[in-house]
C-alpha cells in the first residue's frame, strides 16, 4: 500500500467534492426517472470492486483514479436512499423513522469505525475493506430481495 502526503491527499478530496458537486443533481435526474431502488443496487453494486481496488493501488494516480470511481459509483446512494426511505414512510411517523434512522446510523457508523480499526491494526490494513464490500453486498441482497418501491411517492 501507498503512503500519500498531505498536499497528495488534499487533491483527491477536492476532486472528490467537484465530482460530487457536478454529478448530483444529474443523478437526482437519473433516480427519479429509472427508479430509485435500481439506483440502489447499481450505485452499491458499482462501489464494492473499487474498494478492493483501492487496497490493491500503488499510487497517487491509481489512488486518485479509484477515489474518484468511487465518487462517481457512490454519489447516489446516499440521496436516493433517503428519497426511498421517505417515499416508503408514512408522513404521520416521517419525522421519528428518519430521527431514530439518524441515531441509529450514528451508532452503527461508531461501532463500524471503532471495529474497522481494531481490524486494521490486528489483522492486516486492508481488512476492514474487504468487510465493507461483503457487507455492501450483503446490503444489495437484502435491497433486492425485501424493498418494493412504492408506486405512488408518500406525500
Amino acid at each position: 500500500m501507498i503512503k500519500l502526503n498531505p498536499f497528495e491527499w488534499s487533491i483527491i478530496a477536492s476532486l472528490q467534492t467537484l465530482s460530487a458537486i457536478v454529478l448530483k443533481i444529474p443523478g437526482a435526474w437519473i433516480a427519479d426517472k429509472s427508479g430509485k431502488k435500481k439506483v440502489l443496487v447499481i450505485s452499491a453494486l458499482a462501489c464494492a470492486p473499487f474498494t478492493i481496488l483501492f487496497t490493491l493501488s500503488h499510487s497517487f494516480v491509481q489512488i486518485l483514479i479509484v477515489m474518484l470511481l468511487l465518487v462517481v459509483a457512490g454519489i447516489y446512494y446516499g440521496p436516493v436512499h433517503e428519497a426511498l426511505q421517505a417515499d416508503l414512510t408514512p408522513r404521520s411517523i416521517r419525522g421519528r423513522i428518519i430521527t431514530l434512522w439518524i441515531i441509529g446510523n450514528a451508532f452503527v457508523g461508531a461501532i463500524g469505525v471503532f471495529v474497522g480499526g481494531l481490524l486494521c491494526h490486528t489483522v492486516r490494513p486492508e481488512t476492514p475493506f474487504y468487510v465493507f464490500t461483503a457487507a455492501e453486498l450483503v446490503a444489495v441482497a437484502f435491497l433486492v430481495a425485501g424493498v418494493r418501491e412504492p408506486l405512488e411517492k408518500e406525500v
